[in-house]
């Protein structure tokens, strides 16, 4: 490649990095809280087939956040600008089969007694089995 060519090049990426909006530093200090798990998922569960779980503990900042619930590509938005003090808390996430159908349950757990355990379900369909990614986040709004 030419001199001209790469001066282009990084004179192009520089002039589209100073037309970005800046990010937060916030956004950077405190990053989307992932709670995720990849497996093989078949598309006509039964009633008799284990659940499947995965749970983390984390520490989140006092603010605003937006939960969602994870399948593969898929982000439903749960709970928008949803409040939440500093401190650790266990998330968990739950996938229990049924007879044609899952049930996604996910739970988020306050370490401080004086806080409550919130959670929350949707049901489930899968139109093609496979190894699938299902799980939750929570994106800070600060």
């Amino acid at each position: 490649m030419s001199r001209w060519k790469v001066l282009a090049a990084i004179g192009g990426m520089a002039v589209a990095l100073v037309a970005t909006p800046a990010t937060p530093a916030a956004a950077a200090a405190y990053p989307t809280a992932y709670n995720t798990k990849t497996q093989y998922l078949t598309s006509a569960p039964e009633d008799h087939m284990p659940m499947s779980c995965v749970e983390r503990r984390l520490f989140l900042a006092e603010g605003s956040y937006d939960w969602h619930q994870h399948l593969q590509d898929y982000a439903k938005l749960i709970r928008s600008g949803f409040q939440l003090g500093e401190g650790w808390y266990n998330l968990k996430d739950c996938f229990d089969p049924g007879t044609g159908i899952y049930y996604h349950t996910t739970w988020l757990t306050p370490e401080n007694p004086s806080w409550e355990q919130v959670h929350t379900n949707r049901k489930i369909w899968l139109t093609k089995g496979g190894n699938i990614t299902w799980g939750s986040s929570l994106t800070p709004l600060f």
